[in-house]
């Protein structure tokens, strides 16, 4: 089991140099089948769902677990590594193009507690570490194109601070009705038309997607409230 924590891991700057290389020949895919479950944006779910064609009611009883921020209560959705990746094809990831960023980073992570930062997680014994290739925080993140991936998570950060803000109400059923404002992929955002949502960006239908949910949570919290 791990000894890191989140306050004993080092910030690291976008020179620090580790070495590093994914190798899929001598993978052992320890990374995706070991490990405490990886949470999911819903704009990841969203391009999971838009590249393989599976629908979010599909993903939600087949793919993902659903669980609850333990601070918050605000609902989440995860893969569960303890059983294997579900989107796992043999000895290959079947989404790999369109891969989570806790994905995309490893072995970096990111955390966020006052702000964002960058760390290593050097305490998994993956034989990327063996392969004498030097990297860097930098450009390793490019070469791995995490910048939008970073961008929609730090808009979802944001998303989910500002409800924080406007109030949660204390009721599972309010939790689950509000989540499902913004993870449900299968429904375009309130007021647009599925064929004009099928023409937008996934990032464009994303940003509406929690503009509208946050329109509603003071709507619904008064209606959830009175219950």
């Amino acid at each position: 089991m791990s000894t890191q924590t989140a306050d004993s891991l080092r910030s690291l700057p976008e020179n620090h140099e580790f070495t590093f290389r994914c190798t899929s020949d001598t993978c052992d895919m320890r990374c995706c089948t070991t490990g405490h479950p990886l949470v999911l944006s819903p704009f990841e779910i969203q391009k999971i769902s838009a590249f393989t064609g599976i629908s979010f009611d599909r993903l939600e009883d087949d793919y993902l677990e659903e669980s609850h921020d333990p601070n918050t209560g605000f609902p989440l959705f995860t893969i569960n590594r303890e059983r294997g990746c579900r989107f796992l094809n043999s000895r290959n990831c079947s989404i790999y193009s369109v891969r989570p960023l806790v994905c995309r980073l490893f072995p970096l992570g990111k955390l966020y507690d006052s702000g964002f930062r960058y760390v290593l997680l050097d305490e998994n014994p993956c034989t990327g570490f063996e392969s004498g290739v030097n990297n860097s925080t930098r450009r390793f993140r490019a070469e791995q194109s995490t910048d939008l991936y970073d961008s929609m998570w730090e808009i979802w950060v944001s998303f989910i601070n500002e409800a924080e803000e406007i109030g949660m109400a204390d009721k599972s059923l309010f939790r689950s009705v509000f989540g499902m404002l913004v993870y449900n992929c299968d429904l375009p955002p309130p007021g647009i038309q599925p064929e004009d949502a099928a023409r937008m960006s996934t990032e464009a239908v994303f940003r509406m997607r929690l503009a509208a949910a946050i329109e509603a949570l003071p709507r619904l919290k008064a209606i959830f409230d009175k219950k």
